[in-house]
């Protein structure tokens, strides 16, 4: 086992010992009662099951078994930077327990819960994400599923121009590929990648994703062998690193995607949330003396990407590359822990209408592909007070190289678990780099 998924099982140790004993529950129960229990709760949460809804884009995250990944056969563990189901916990037990007792049950469910949240065989949007976390994955998206979605070609009444999946890069084959093609009725496909960083010693023995480049690279030519789109999508603010290194890599990281034919590069803004690592520094080590000299913390802004970092990026990235702006894209960066500490903060310094020109211009880059309105925002963004502030609290690093911050977070990590072994474990982590 790698260190950092030692460290991310502690993280999640509490929410397995609630996901297995809410699994044993879920098994003893009668089917019907199962099914009715389950019906309830995805009532109760059809805003997040179809979070977007509009003429051109609308989204819909099925509420699956969840990514087995995550699961580890009951021992939570999975991506360090990654938390779409803390808040879930019971809601995936049940689902798993319905899924050992009858896989066409479950099957029924994921279409009930679709019908539910975007109607029946509703009039698509342009554009229509239908995913769950690992999509090709036949654990959580088994055959009975596939049928139960697409075999009537009765999911949309009329079909979008495009869908869109997620899906593991290691659950890419060609077998899968050339099966979806052959019975989904949709003209364009794109197939959503988490690439989250080039360098994949930092992908595995960082953000614990489990993917090799060699992987990614195959599924990027199968998903092409079958006329479809890949889209990589790559991290904006890796948890542990400061915010220099992060775009440092990011920059690596989209010129790599480029490089190996990517059609679509999305900027993912990684944000606090539940039991991410990004958010357990955050909470536990805020204040830490040795990570916030490192400037890998910064008290109540600790795990905010600062909107700068993102023009930084852009203008490296397009005088390495110029070509790449026509396949970049922003995720989106104002989220409502950014609007509550970074808000105040622009307030602070008198720059937030110049921040909300910069976010409107970001989002409008997507479609405009304007360079040089990006270039202009970047350079009213050094002439501003944030920039002052920029270079003061996360540029002012005294370490450039990657590996010896993650040692120093390892090692308050480590004292924090585990007290009276933690020089075993960060030797132990320094033997992986």
């Amino acid at each position: 086992m790698t260190t950092i998924s030692k460290i991310i099982k502690e993280i999640w140790k509490d929410h397995t010992l609630l996901f297995n004993k809410e699994y044993q529950n879920a098994l003893s129960m009668d089917l019907e009662e199962l099914k009715r229990i389950i019906k309830i709760d995805i009532n109760k949460n059809l805003s997040y099951i179809h979070s977007i809804d509009s003429e051109l884009f609308s989204e819909v995250m099925l509420p699956s078994i969840g990514c087995s990944h995550r699961l580890n056969n009951g021992d939570l563990c999975g991506c360090s930077f990654c938390d779409y189901v803390s808040d879930y916990i019971v809601s995936m037990a049940q689902m798993n327990a319905l899924k050992a007792k009858n896989k066409n049950e479950y099957a029924l469910m994921m279409r009930y819960a679709f019908d539910q949240s975007r109607g029946q065989s509703p009039i698509a949007s342009v554009a229509e994400v239908l995913t769950s976390y690992d999509t090709l994955d036949l654990e959580e998206f088994p055959q009975e599923l596939f049928e139960m979605l697409f075999k009537d070609k009765d999911l949309y009444s009329k079909k979008p121009f495009q869908l869109e999946f997620e899906t593991r890069a290691s659950s890419v084959t060609l077998e899968k590929l050339e099966h979806w093609k052959q019975e989904l009725p949709f003209r364009r496909v794109m197939v959503r990648l988490g690439v989250e960083v080039e360098d994949e010693w930092m992908r595995n023995h960082w953000l614990n994703k489990n993917i090799s480049n060699s992987q990614i690279i195959a599924a990027v030519k199968n998903i092409h062998s079958v006329g479809w789109k890949a889209n990589a999508n790559l991290l904006l603010g890796i948890p542990g690193l400061t915010e220099g290194q992060a775009v440092e890599e990011l920059v690596k990281s989209a010129i790599w995607a480029y490089d190996i034919g990517f059609d679509n590069i999305v900027i993912s803004y990684l944000g606090r949330v539940g039991n991410s690592l990004q958010n357990y520094l955050y909470k536990y080590f805020a204040h830490n003396e040795v990570l916030n000299q490192a400037k890998v913390v910064n008290g109540e802004y600790t795990s905010l990407q600062s909107i700068f970092s993102f023009f930084i990026f852009f203008e490296k990235v397009y005088t390495k590359c110029p070509d790449i702006i026509n396949k970049i894209g922003f995720s989106v960066f104002y989220t409502d822990v950014n609007k509550k500490l970074l808000g105040k903060l622009y307030k602070s310094l008198g720059v937030e209408c110049l921040i909300e020109n910069a976010i409107i211009e970001l989002m409008n880059f997507n479609q405009k592909r304007d360079p040089k309105r990006l270039l202009d925002i970047k350079k009213k963004l050094e002439e501003s007070p944030l920039y002052t502030w920029y270079q003061e609290n996360i540029l002012s690093s005294e370490i450039n190289n990657v590996h010896e911050t993650m040692k120093l977070v390892v090692q308050e990590l480590a004292k924090h678990f585990w007290p009276n072994m933690w020089e075993e474990v960060l030797n132990k982590f320094i033997t992986e780099i």
